[in-house]
């Protein structure tokens, strides 16, 4: 992908998932203003990782205590493979699950959890 392509996919993507056609339905202004200055200051990732749905992948066995083990288990994955920079996007109260998991998953990745809506 040339730069143009990579500015042009990030823009679309922004608009269509983030901001959508009513940015008050999945966040609000301050939020994106905030995720956006984070964006600017620790970027690049080698990946981007949705903790909750890693957390909620398997529909009969849910919650956080089995949602932080997979979590730890995805990031440990990634870093066994070489990815260095990781970054998890969750929701606030991820931040009181299994203290073991997530100390893990903080240490060896960079989190951004919004407001729990």
């Amino acid at each position: 992908m040339t730069p143009d392509d990579t500015k042009k996919l990030k823009t679309a993507f922004f608009n269509d998932a983030m901001i959508n056609k009513n940015v008050f339905m999945h966040s609000n202004p301050r939020e994106i203003a905030d995720f956006l200055k984070f964006i600017d200051n620790y970027a690049p990732f080698d990946i981007v990782i949705d903790g909750l749905n890693v957390a909620y992948s398997i529909p009969k066995i849910k919650g956080p205590p089995i949602g932080s083990k997979l979590l730890s288990a995805v990031v440990k994955n990634y870093l066994d493979s070489g990815k260095k920079r990781i970054l998890i996007l969750g929701r606030d109260h991820m931040n009181k699950w299994k203290t073991k998991d997530m100390d893990y998953v903080k240490k060896f990745a960079m989190c951004y959890f919004v407001d729990n809506l």
